[in-house]
């Protein structure tokens, strides 16, 4: 039975799909009609996807294109989307898997918790509303991502946080998208093996180092140097969650090694091999 993945234009949801595919899995990519178009679609339907182009508030599209589906991967959201609209898109996803009998959600969000926070606070909400769904729901927990094509990347790479009073010194364990990708596969494999309704589990790529360091390998400019001219600066939240990124509990921690990691190692010695083993 097919994996239907939302947000699957960009990002975490392209990776998604091209690690799917990869392990010879089948795709339904759902493509946010807001941010693409004729042209990604056709271009997924000629790698053997099968493709559905629709917002996210559409529950009737949304629970059709789901028809047979095993597994929803929601990789649609982010610090990037709008907040209040993440929430709904969340409830209408919901009804949307119920009405069409899928039997397993995977969905990726920040590690950090913090009801405090008006992001980590959305996501909170969207955490309660899947744990209170009869079906198995697997949430990644992950700390910071970083990748080619990720959008917030692309910010911090050019200079979002400088002037922001950021904290360099706040310590992650960047993780990169093809890993988070990686892990949202194994979880799929993993059919008829849980042994939880309701599961979640913390991604943490291999090294860790401060915000500085995660700023300077992705080549961004020190958090001291002069914002750039007319350029939206982050809000306030956004700061605050990227100075204080969070903790897993010693439970839910799946430390990640797979394909990709050694991007942001200094001196990586070889490509790790995959540990799809942590998510039974």
């Amino acid at each position: 039975m097919p994996v239907f993945v939302t947000g699957a234009e960009d990002g975490l949801g392209a990776r998604v799909v091209d690690e799917v595919r990869a392990s010879g899995g089948e795709v339904r990519a759902y493509l946010d009609a807001t941010a693409a178009g004729e042209r990604e679609a056709s271009a997924l339907r000629s790698q053997g996807c099968k493709v559905a182009l629709g917002e996210l508030d559409d529950e009737g599209h949304l629970e059709a294109a789901m028809a047979q589906v095993h597994t929803v991967a929601h990789c649609w959201g982010g610090p990037l989307r709008d907040l209040g609209q993440q929430v709904e898109a969340a409830g209408t996803l919901a009804s949307a898997l119920l009405g069409a009998g899928v039997r397993r959600l995977v969905w990726v969000r920040e590690l950090a918790d913090d009801r405090a926070n008006p992001y980590l606070a959305t996501l909170a909400e969207i955490g309660d509303l899947f744990e209170h769904l009869p079906v198995e729901t697997i949430m990644l927990a992950t700390a910071l991502r970083y990748g080619d094509a990720d959008l917030l990347t692309a910010r911090l790479a050019g200079g979002w946080l400088t002037g922001s009073g950021a904290d360099p010194t706040a310590e992650h364990a960047p993780i990169h998208l093809d890993d988070v990708a990686r892990a949202v596969a194994v979880a799929d494999r993993q059919r008829g093996g849980a042994r939880e309704l309701h599961v979640r589990m913390g991604l943490l790529g291999p090294e860790r180092m401060p915000l500085g360091e995660v700023l300077r390998r992705i080549g961004a400019p020190r958090l001291e140097a002069p914002p750039p001219p007319a350029r939206e600066r982050p809000p306030s939240w956004l700061v605050d969650w990227i100075s204080r990124p969070g903790e897993p509990s010693d439970s839910t921690l799946v430390a990640t090694t797979v394909s990709g990691s050694e991007r942001l190692v200094s001196s990586p010695s070889r490509r790790p091999a995959v540990r799809g083993g942590a998510m039974s």
